[in-house]
């Protein structure tokens, strides 16, 4: 991946596949499917935040290789609509769906919704 309309087009794949998962999960009570949603749903958020960044002028190769490094350029290159997004979205999907296995499938699926919001914005950039 090198361009913004690469990292946006994978950002997509992720999130329909973060959807899917959830969905699947929520229909028949399967935790790991909702814990790899959550994951992809994050994976989503990076790849989206990644083609913000290259939008705005930075290097393929300069990419933040870390959450702070992310959290440092989206400061400088994005809205106060973005920066709360991508807080979310590290908050819920990341930490609390991922890391510590707590799903609430409204939250989760809240949240994806605003990953697309998300994307979407970026799309416009």
């Amino acid at each position: 991946m090198k361009t913004a309309k690469d990292y946006l087009s994978r950002a997509k794949k992720y999130l329909a596949l973060a959807k899917k998962g959830i969905s699947y999960a929520k229909k028949n009570g399967k935790i790991e499917y909702a814990v790899n949603g959550c994951d992809k749903g994050w994976l989503a958020t990076v790849l989206a935040v990644n083609a913000l960044f290259i939008k705005k002028g930075l290097e393929p190769r300069k990419l933040p290789k870390t959450h702070c490094g992310r959290d440092h350029f989206l400061i400088k290159y994005g809205t106060k609509e973005l920066r709360r997004i991508f807080g979310r979205a590290r908050s819920i999907l990341h930490i609390r769906g991922f890391y510590d296995l707590d799903v609430d499938y409204n939250v989760i699926e809240n949240v994806l919704d605003d990953v697309n919001e998300f994307i979407k914005i970026i799309e416009k950039e």
